[in-house]
C-alpha cells in the first residue's frame, strides 16, 4: 500500500479460490492484523472475521465499498465473481490490441460502481485493465494487471495495481506462489474455517 507521499505499508495474505464464486482470504502479516479474514460465496454472500472481537459478521451488499485491511481494494473488488453474472455490456469498442467493454450493473445488482470500462487483450481475451466510475460519472479507481504468467493450462495474473484517484493512494498485489488444481474441498469456504 503506497500513499500519495510514497510511504509504504505491507500486508501478506493467503487466498483460496474454488471455481469463480468461492474465495477465502486470510491475513498472515503484520502481526496486528493477522487472522483477519474475508469469505466470498455465491449470491452476494460475504463474511468478514475480526480476531480482535472474535466475531464473524456478514457484510451487507450496500457496504461492500469498505476497504479491506487498509488497501485500495474493497470487499466488492475482492469478491469471487463472473463479470457476466453481475454486469451487462452496453457497448464494445474495438481498439488496436484491445477490446473495451462498457459494463453496467444488472438491475438486481448492488454496486459502488455505476459503470466499469474493462479492457481485454485480443490475443488471449484476458482482462488487463478496469476503470471504475461512481454514480456521478466520475472515474474513481483504475486497476491494471501489468504482468501475467501461464501456469499449467491457465493464464494467471502475477501483479495487480489498484489506484484510487480520489486519495492518490495505490495498492500493488503481487502473487508470490500460485498452486492450481489442488482439489480444495467446500469445507474450506465456511464461516467456521474463516475464524480458525
Amino acid at each position: 500500500i503506497i500513499n500519495k507521499n510514497g510511504d509504504v505499508k505491507k500486508r501478506q495474505v493467503q487466498m483460496y479460490q474454488k471455481g469463480n464464486n468461492k474465495r477465502l482470504v486470510k491475513v498472515l502479516a503484520p502481526a496486528d492484523q493477522k487472522g483477519i479474514g474475508f469469505l466470498s460465496l455465491p449470491d452476494d454472500i460475504i463474511y468478514v472475521y475480526l480476531p480482535a472481537y472474535k466475531k464473524t459478521r456478514r457484510i451487507a451488499a450496500h457496504v461492500k465499498n469498505q476497504k479491506f485491511v487498509g488497501t485500495d481494494f474493497t470487499y466488492e473488488d475482492l469478491e469471487a465473481k463472473n463479470y457476466s453474472d453481475k454486469w451487462a455490456p452496453q457497448s464494445i469498442k474495438n481498439e488496436k490490441e484491445l477490446y473495451m467493454l462498457e459494463l453496467i450493473p444488472k438491475p438486481n445488482v448492488v454496486s459502488e460502481y455505476a459503470k466499469v470500462n474493462l479492457y481485454v487483450r485480443k490475443g488471449d481475451y484476458f482482462p488487463i485493465k478496469a476503470e471504475y466510475f461512481n454514480k456521478r460519472g466520475e472515474m474513481i479507481k483504475i486497476m491494471e494487471i501489468p504482468k501475467t504468467e501461464k501456469i499449467k493450462k491457465y493464464l494467471m495474473p502475477k501483479t495487480y495495481l489498484m489506484r484510487d484517484l480520489r486519495s492518490g493512494n495505490k495498492t500493488e498485489m503481487v502473487m508470490k506462489e500460485i498452486k492450481l488444481d489442488t482439489g480444495l474441498g467446500d469445507d474450506i469456504f465456511t464461516e467456521r474455517n474463516l475464524s480458525k
